[in-house]
C-alpha cells in the first residue's frame, strides 16, 4: 500500500531524530516533551524527492483549529531551519473537514505561526482526503465501565469460563 505514496514511513524513534538531524535540524528545534525531542506519536515520512514529510491524522470528533494550531506549533521552529526539506501533511476523512482545515490555513493567525513561507501554508502544509479502508464497528459487548454498572444493578451476571 506504501508503494502508492512517494515517501517511506519511519518507525524508529532514533531513527527519526537522526533523519532530522541529517537535515541539519538540531534537536532543540524539534517538539519536546521532558526537555527532550519528542517524536514517539509523530508519522514521520522519507520523501522518496529527498527530505522528511510528518503526517497528522484528523480527529474529527476534535477541533480542528486546536489540531491543526498544535501541529503547526510543534513543528514551527524545525520548518524555519529546513524551509523545503520539511513537509507537514494533513490527512482528512470527509470534504467538510478538508474544507474547514483548507480554510483554517488561509487564516492570518495560522499563516503567522510559520513565518518566512513566501507563498504562505500552501506550500509547506499539504492536506489528503483519503477514504475509510475500514467500515466502522460498533461494539456488540458493552466496555468495561458499562458490565460493571449493569453487574452492580443485577441486569448481567458474571460470565463464566468456557
Amino acid at each position: 500500500m506504501l508503494s502508492h505514496f512517494a515517501c517511506g514511513v519511519v518507525f524508529n524513534h532514533e531513527r527519526k531524530l537522526s533523519e532530522f538531524g541529517e537535515l541539519g535540524c538540531e534537536s532543540g528545534l524539534l517538539p519536546q516533551r521532558g526537555g527532550k525531542p519528542y517524536l514517539w506519536q509523530d508519522f514521520v515520512l522519507e520523501r522518496r524527492s529527498g527530505g522528511l514529510a510528518v503526517a497528522m491524522v484528523d480527529h474529527f470528533d476534535w477541533s480542528a483549529h486546536r489540531q491543526l494550531y498544535r501541529f503547526l506549533k510543534r513543528f514551527a521552529r524545525s520548518l524555519g531551519v529546513l524551509q523545503d526539506k520539511l513537509r507537514l501533511l494533513v490527512v482528512v476523512g470527509t470534504d467538510a473537514r478538508f474544507r474547514l482545515f483548507t480554510q483554517l490555513l488561509n487564516h492570518p493567525k495560522f499563516q503567522r505561526i510559520v513565518p518566512g513561507s513566501s507563498v504562505g501554508l500552501a506550500s509547506v502544509v499539504k492536506l489528503y482526503r483519503v477514504r475509510r479502508a475500514v467500515p466502522v464497528i460498533r461494539l456488540l459487548e458493552p466496555i468495561s465501565r458499562e458490565l460493571r454498572e449493569l453487574r452492580a444493578l443485577g441486569v448481567v451476571g458474571d460470565r463464566q469460563p468456557d
